[in-house]
């Protein structure tokens, strides 16, 4: 396997290779032969994969439509800048399809897994453990065999690339768990040369979960458990690698609101009066309206209520802060690149203010214009990135004060998909330079909590578990005298 079937459409691709030289034999490259040593596999089976060197220290990879390099010294990895990974990279077992497919994380498992089950075919996932947007075409590449084998890493990231492939194969399915320690990001590249492989499963032995099945009974459905869904705070409020969106008027404080989650975020501290349920998150905010000496301002007055300024020092980061970010959704290069430089950093969550922003020219009316973005904010769930993003409300929502989905600008599809919806607002009888503003949730996951209030000081924002402006059986109330709006 030189890689040529791989790459043959794409003359650039191919070019690049014919560039590149063949594996050396073990003793000739001292560095491929530790990384080999490292990885517990063998040049013979980097062969298998059809790898090159395209130097010294660098292996490339064939893809369909695509290029990846490594180097072994220093284990940076990047890819060929036209590269589009839509196919898995297949290590055949021979002639024929094996009635078994193992789905390796990359590309280093892979080799092991064909030195340990060389009766089995390997499917290479292109991007690591996640199959991202393209897990429907992966899964149409494996839905023939009689067993699919999933073989990403220990933890997290793991499980649920193994799961987000699962939900597009219709065959037998087994998570195939490398026979070593557990531990986060550790797998089949890890199991020692000495170690005896497992048996293979046989596949006439494999009964398809019932969670696999196209068509289940009642009783079936009934059966299953539901799966539990973490969030970043309680009540379901922001599910973990899930979207929120906050809406409201102009000037409703719902970019400050935004950022104030980010910092509780950053320090696992309670936002709304809904407590932490996670770990510290490094958060990013990319945002493309508040010029930069306003909005360190506003960063400042977050490090200053802090309750612990180390912990948001260390996972506060802001996208571009000299510059408003140019990123417009829809293009896969681009969207990659960011996915990409926010997970460099370890981000976990990402604010996007607001929402407009990053669509460009698209008509916000149009589903199908819209989707660019929306499909955005999946592929960071897709990679484990948590969205909040905010939004405009229409002209007849900023008219009536507020409070519905139904009041944000555009297409209908920003609410579909959202998993919780926050609505900023305008108390009634209120006017609109009045510090205050209710809060509105709408839940996908869980009960949609009752309304809550907030009031922006000059120091920091506060919260109440009522809303203002009504009276405790929900009629309506007359204001009390508030101060005016602070310059925030």
């Amino acid at each position: 396997m030189d890689g040529y079937y791989e790459i043959a459409e794409a003359d650039e691709l191919v070019e690049a290779w014919d560039r590149f030289e063949r594996l050396p034999e073990p003793g000739q490259n001292p560095a491929l032969d530790a990384f080999c040593d490292r990885k517990n596999i063998s040049i013979a089976s980097l062969v298998k994969l059809g790898a090159r060197m395209s130097d010294y220290s660098v292996l490339a990879f064939a893809y369909p439509g695509g290029l990846k390099y490594r180097d072994v010294v220093t284990d940076k990895r990047w890819s060929f800048e036209t590269s589009e990974f839509a196919r898995l990279k297949f290590v055949y077992a021979g002639a024929k399809r094996a009635p078994i497919a193992i789905v390796a994380e990359g590309e280093t498992d892979a080799a092991r897994l064909t030195m340990l089950y060389p009766e089995a075919d390997i499917a290479v996932l292109p991007a690591g453990a996640n199959p991202g947007k393209h897990a429907p075409a992966y899964g149409a590449q494996l839905n023939d065999y009689e067993l699919v084998l999933l073989a990403q890493d220990y933890g997290v990231k793991g499980d649920q690339g193994a799961a987000a492939l699962q939900e597009h194969l219709s065959t037998k399915t087994l998570r195939w768990l490398a026979p070593i320690e557990p531990a986060d990001n550790v797998g089949w590249g890890d199991v020692p040369s000495s170690a005896p492989p497992l048996p293979l499963p046989d596949p006439a032995q494999i009964r398809v979960p019932v969670e696999q099945r196209l068509i289940v009974s009642a009783r079936e459905l009934l059966s299953l458990e539901p799966p539990e869904i973490e969030s970043h705070f309680e009540q379901a409020l922001l599910p973990v690698t899930g979207s929120l969106i906050l809406h409201g008027a102009m000037k409703s404080f719902k970019s400050f609101q935004a950022l104030d989650m980010a910092a509780a975020l950053a320090q696992s501290q309670p936002w709304c009066h809904f407590e932490a349920t996670t770990e510290p998150q490094r958060v990013c905010v990319m945002q493309y309206e508040i010029p930069y000496a306003y909005f360190r301002q506003r960063v400042g007055m977050l490090r200053a209520a802090a309750v612990d300024a180390e912990l948001f020092d260390e996972n506060f980061h802001v996208w571009t802060p000299l510059a408003r970010p140019r990123f417009v959704a829809g293009n896969e290069q681009s969207e990659a690149g960011v996915i990409r430089a926010l997970q460099d950093e370890g981000i976990g969550v990402l604010v996007f203010d607001p929402i407009r922003r990053g669509t460009g020219t698209a008509d916000l009316n149009s589903e199908k214009e819209v989707r660019p973005i929306l499909h955005f904010f999946q592929r960071c769930n897709d990679e484990g990135i948590t969205v909040i993003a905010t939004h405009h409300d229409n002209k007849a929502g900023s008219r009536s004060g507020g409070g519905s989905p139904l009041d944000m600008t555009g297409s209908g599809a920003f609410g579909g998909d959202a998993d919780t919806i926050i609505s900023v607002v305008l108390p009634k009888g209120y006017e609109l330079e009045s510090p205050e503003r209710n809060l509105h949730f709408l839940l996908r996951n869980g009960p949609s909590p009752s309304r809550r209030s907030m009031c922006m000081g000059p120091e920091r924002i506060e919260y109440a578990m009522h809303p203002v402006g009504e009276s405790d059986d929900g009629s309506f109330a007359e204001p009390t005298p508030g101060s005016e709006r602070p310059e925030i």
